[in-house]
């Protein structure tokens, strides 16, 4: 008896363990481009960690000085297969920071890992150096509307010494897609919220098929 509770505290230790080791990551790419003034496609992808993401959120910061921000509806457009909306604005009252939202009011289902959205930036730098951008705030959600811990990475956009010096493996693609409908101020409070309402009311109807 004492060996088989000895193996379930072994068991609840290693599978608490194994939970608290996940994190989601959300990831930008590093960026290098030919010249300054070139388009820097800036790609956040998802890496679930082996867990179960239905939507997701993050702040991209950068240094204005040598990086300018995406602008118009097609800034910022879905990337990947998820086939999840994206919505994304500037904050209000922070400098060069803007907030994106990836998930779907009509579709919880699971984010596979790769690419989730891109922003088209401009490289300002001087020839041979480059810009910092991070991910921060990084946050998730599962398909039952639960929070995930997240975390974000800190990444460049660079310009080459010279016009056609390599760039490191970085890609920079043509815009794709466009700007999701909902709005990104809503986060994943909204996704968390529609999961909950939607597991309730299937159990009214059952309830309601049982009598």
């Amino acid at each position: 008896m004492r060996m088989r509770v000895g193996v379930a505290v072994l068991v609840g230790i290693a599978m608490w363990a194994r939970a608290a080791a996940a994190v989601v990551q959300l990831e930008a790419d590093s960026v290098t481009v030919a010249a300054a003034g070139g388009r820097a496609e800036v790609c956040v992808r998802l890496d679930s960690g082996g867990q179960e993401v239905a939507g997701t959120e993050n702040r991209l910061v950068w240094d204005g000085s040598c990086v300018s921000g995406p602008s118009g509806a097609e800034g910022c457009y879905v990337a990947g297969s998820h086939g999840k909306d994206l919505s994304w604005n500037y904050l209000a009252g922070a400098d060069f920071t803007l907030k994106a939202l990836v998930l779907s009011l009509s579709d919880v289902d699971p984010i596979p890992d790769g690419e989730l959205y891109c922003c088209a930036f401009t490289a300002e730098a001087a020839a041979g150096s480059c810009c910092p951008l991070s991910v921060v705030a990084a946050g998730a959600s599962d398909p039952q509307g639960n929070a995930l811990v997240a975390e974000g990475n800190d990444a460049q956009v660079c310009v080459a010494a010279s016009v056609g010096a390599d760039d490191d493996g970085c890609q920079v693609v043509a815009p794709r897609g466009g700007r999701g409908v909902l709005p990104a101020a809503l986060g994943l409070v909204g996704l968390q919220i529609l999961i909950r309402w939607r597991r309730s009311a299937r159990r009214h109807r059952m309830s309601a098929d049982a009598g």
